[in-house]
């Protein structure tokens, strides 16, 4: 999500440009400097902003190796 704004120097905090029928969002958290903590509060606020993003269509989370 950080590196879509950064690659084409579009910034966007409407997060429902993230979640579209047919796109799909890359979220990698992975980051030596990231405590636990951290990591869990930036996971729920992802999840819960895919969770609450109503489509017609339907939708699909992937989490691969999810523990720090």
């Amino acid at each position: 999500m950080l590196d879509s704004s950064y690659l084409t120097g579009k910034k966007s905090s409407d997060e429902s440009s993230y979640f579209k029928p047919g796109h799909l969002a890359i979220v990698n958290l992975r980051d030596p400097f990231t405590n636990s903590s951290l990591f869990i509060a930036l996971f729920e606020i992802i999840v819960g902003l895919f969770v609450e993003r109503h489509m017609e269509t339907g939708k699909v989370l992937l989490l691969y190796e999810v523990h720090k």
